[in-house]
């Protein structure tokens, strides 16, 4: 039921993005970012949960949330660049086809920038802005490929407030939905 009601969330929280290349990239910083291991996820246990669900007509799954806190205070690395700085943070989940973020907390001020790519690249979401700022102050992400997430926060100088972001949970993807 969590992972149907995160789907919806999904579609419903998460925000059209304004495209564009993370700052990292366009500063020339290094690809090596701290990461977070999570916990092991039994991928035969929720299959076999999943097995007996389906006599109840219960929801498809394809995930399971593992809750956590991260925030741009208490987890990751601030680099300072040119004009601002840059916050990233890479989690990874072991064996998962995908990742997908839920925020419970998303505050950005004008002018910063919010992207979550996969290890290879292959899936970049962003940039998230100001704009995608709701008076909930939640936030979900889609998911990205594999079993490593980078997240990446620019804030330039200057501005008016510092942004809040705060992870509350991870869904991991025991089902390849890619």
């Amino acid at each position: 039921k969590i992972i149907l009601i995160t789907m919806l969330l999904t579609s419903l929280f998460s925000q059209v993005s304004s495209g564009g290349v993370p700052k990292s990239i366009q500063a020339g910083l290094s690809t090596v970012v701290p990461s977070v291991i999570l916990p092991h996820v039994d991928k035969d246990a929720l299959l076999m949960e999943d097995e007996i669900e389906m006599a109840k007509d219960v929801p498809y799954r394809f995930g399971t949330p593992i809750d956590i806190q991260y925030n741009l205070d208490n987890s990751g690395i601030w680099e300072e660049i040119t004009n601002g700085r840059i916050w990233r943070l890479s989690i990874k989940s072991e064996n998962a086809y995908s990742i997908n973020l839920l925020y419970d907390r998303f505050v950005l001020p004008e002018g910063a920038e919010l992207f979550v790519y996969d290890k290879k690249m292959e899936t970049i979401l962003g940039a998230f802005t100001h704009k995608n700022n709701k008076s909930h102050e939640t936030f979900s992400t889609s998911p990205t490929k594999g079993d490593f997430s980078i997240l990446e926060y620019y804030e330039p100088h200057g501005v008016e407030f510092p942004g809040e972001i705060q992870i509350n949970s991870v869904v991991h993807a025991y089902r390849d939905i890619f």
